[in-house]
């Protein structure tokens, strides 16, 4: 009688093993299908647009998309010929011919400007947000990020 209680548990140990086994490899196989299906569905950002990744489930988004991958901006100040300090009207016309790339502006009237050249450049403008309502009127130059403080 002994020996049967031994097989009997070696029977349920064995059932509980294999149920163990086959519960993890199906969770590893569920999470490992949702991982790769929702990795193919998104948005990103590609040179400073927003880009629609396989079938996304949310809208685009509306935040300021401006790409880490866009050789266009340099690291910092002065890293690209011609970058630097350069007049307000100088700054305008490069925002009227689509040149400017990315603006940024501070409450002590600074902005910066990264150019679609690879040139950083900054000036000062002559009142608060003049720069924001610039860049703001020029439609035809598509979207051109703007980040201020």
């Amino acid at each position: 009688m002994p020996d049967g209680r031994i097989k009997e548990m070696d029977r349920a140990d064995k059932f509980l093993w294999t149920l163990v086994i086959v519960l993890v490899v199906a969770a590893i196989g569920v999470a490992s299908w949702w991982w790769l299906s929702s990795a193919d569905n998104g948005w990103v950002c590609q040179n400073n647009q927003w880009v629609k990744l396989g079938n996304p489930t949310t809208a685009m988004p509306t935040t300021a998309c401006t790409s880490s991958d866009n050789q266009n901006l340099p690291e910092g100040r002065g890293d690209v010929t011609g970058s630097g300090a350069i007049e307000w009207s100088e700054a305008l016309s490069l925002i009227k011919n689509c040149e400017a790339l990315r603006v940024s502006q501070t409450h002590d009237l600074n902005v910066d400007m990264w150019l679609k050249d690879g040139r950083q450049v900054w000036t000062v403008e002559p009142a608060i947000d003049t720069v924001v309502k610039e860049v703001q009127r020029l439609t035809k130059c598509g979207n051109i990020p703007i980040s201020t403080e």
